[in-house]
């Protein structure tokens, strides 16, 4: 299926995408966008989209994943999902969303062959969650995750704790992964935009908190997540922290931002304009892939105050 192995200079293979399908987004929570952005015209087209999406899968992408903004903002979501399953060559297509409309997307993601969820989910705390994201939403993220595991979806939950924000909520998000078949991954707060402006929480401080847990043998999804089984849980524990446990040797990813820049690494501002090379033609879109990829540092250096000035919501989250 497809052609072979996509490799960067360090000899990673590169066989990931994140594809952020608008800037767009119906809440703006504290550590990302510092106010709700429903205008603007997203530059990438469904049919721009998935020229540079099966340009990839010629070249070795074989995993894809939307994002945004808030990915469901975007009406033919759905339809794209079924379109980048069908592109010979991919094998798995999944969504980061912050929830609010999966209830209503859910049945369709389905039916669509989505591959797995992932929700943004922060605390269960009703007046936590509006000070954070700014609306009051939390049940309808609730019943939206519920639907989606109706539906036989995999469901992760992402969770940014914050140092005297969100930290005491730790415990129901735990409590509420133990008595429901989902993951939730502990994502270490990257000092990315707003994001600047918080202190994080590490994955090892939360994982002090867990009692009688072990590592998990059997590795869920492809991410950089570290994983825990709890004894009586349903659901899984997962650590995400790019801070505290550098990660960024085994990186096996590429973003493709909503104004059509393709990254190789989150934590720069520098990209690739790939509008001139879909306007000229697939081998002008391969090209860009795989300078991209040429071109891809070893690793952030957030540890030295470098940092894109752009918010977590324009490079796709």
């Amino acid at each position: 299926m497809g052609g072979g192995a996509l490799k960067d200079s360090y000899g990673r293979t590169i066989d990931y995408m994140r594809v952020s399908v608008t800037n767009k987004c119906n809440l703006h929570c504290i550590y990302c966008m510092p106010g709700k952005c429903f205008e603007g015209d997203d530059v990438l087209s469904m049919e721009d989209i998935l020229t540079v999406c099966s340009c990839g899968a010629e070249l070795g992408i074989r995993h894809i994943r939307l994002t945004g903004g808030e990915p469901l903002l975007r009406r033919d979501c759905a339809e794209l999902v079924y379109r980048l399953k069908n592109i010979k060559g991919i094998r798995t297509v999944t969504l980061t969303t912050n929830g609010i409309l999966l209830r209503d997307y859910a049945d369709r993601l389905f039916d669509s062959g989505i591959d797995g969820i992932n929700v943004s989910l922060d605390t269960l705390d009703r007046e936590k969650y509006k000070f954070i994201t700014g609306a009051d939403e939390l049940y309808s993220v609730i019943d939206g995750i519920q639907r989606a595991v109706e539906r036989g979806i995999f469901v992760k939950i992402n969770s940014v704790i914050m140092r005297g924000i969100n930290e005491d909520d730790i415990s129901s998000i735990l409590l509420f992964v133990k008595h429901r078949p989902v993951a939730v991954r502990f994502i270490e707060l990257m000092p990315v935009g707003e994001g600047s402006k918080y202190i994080g929480v590490s994955g090892a401080e939360i994982l002090a908190r867990l009692e009688n847990a072990k590592p998990y043998t059997k590795r869920i999804g492809r991410g950089p997540a570290v994983y825990y089984k709890a004894e009586g849980y349903k659901g899984i524990i997962g650590f995400i922290d790019p801070m505290s446990n550098k990660f960024c040797p085994q990186c096996s990813r590429l973003r493709l931002d909503s104004d059509g820049r393709l990254r190789s690494c989150l934590a720069y501002d520098d990209g690739f304009d790939m509008l001139p090379a879909i306007k000229t033609g697939r081998e002008a879109v391969k090209d860009v892939i795989k300078k991209a990829v040429a071109e891809k540092p070893l690793g952030h250096c957030f540890e030295k105050g470098i940092a894109p000035k752009d918010g977590m919501y324009c490079i796709g989250g």
